[in-house]
């Protein structure tokens, strides 16, 4: 008997002066995604499966022969338990953008009332980088000075901000906020906060015989 029971099943049947029973085992059912795992972007797992079943058929003589029912098509998949981001729609499992870290849920197939094992499908964790952008200005951008030496001001804005790369949402900037800047003096002068003062310039001769 091709049946299509959940569990062992047997059946007689008698045909003239010989009769046989079938004894048949539990369906063998099984749920495969693919892929297993979805990118953080989101994207969609397609499942499929199979269920079979194997038995005995016993002739009233006694003698025996094996039965099965061959694969069959699982067309009834579901979510085990809700996990937020992911949902089912016949075989197809969609998972929305992920901005955290990994998660998975688990899946299965169902033919004539047996369920198959769990599978997981796992979505990826988002990958995030960060790193400062500088923007420094002088002003003013240059400036003359005495050959006697003098001092002059000036300003310098230093700023940064923070910039986040995130593989789902892409690139976000945080606000500009003000750094400390350092200007190193040279042996022309030097710089006392925001005076730079230049000393006087030394010239020698020289002499010829």
């Amino acid at each position: 008997m091709n049946g299509k029971s959940s569990s062992a099943s047997s059946a007689n049947v008698s045909q003239a002066e010989n009769s046989y029973s079938d004894a048949w085992n539990t369906w063998v059912v099984t749920c495969t995604p693919n892929p297993t795992t979805i990118s953080a972007a989101g994207g969609t797992s397609t499942l499929s499966g199979t269920a079979r079943r194997t038995g005995t058929r016993t002739w009233s003589s006694g003698s025996t022969q094996p039965l099965d029912s061959g694969n069959q098509n699982v067309t009834s998949f579901s979510i085990v338990s809700p996990v937020s981001g992911f949902s089912i729609s016949g075989a197809v499992v969609t998972a929305t953008s992920n901005s955290g870290s990994s998660r998975s849920v688990q899946v299965r197939g169902t033919y004539s009332s047996v369920n198959s094992p769990e599978a997981t499908i796992t979505q990826s964790a988002a990958t995030e980088s960060t790193y400062y952008e500088y923007s420094i200005s002088l002003s003013p951008t240059s400036a003359s000075f005495s050959a006697t030496g003098e001092s002059k001001s000036f300003t310098v804005t230093s700023q940064r901000k923070l910039v986040t790369g995130n593989s789902v949402f892409g690139i976000t900037y945080g606000n500009w906020g003000d750094t400390s800047w350092e200007i190193s003096s040279t042996n022309l002068g030097m710089i006392i906060g925001q005076l730079l003062t230049i000393h006087q310039v030394q010239t020698q001769s020289l002499l010829r015989s």
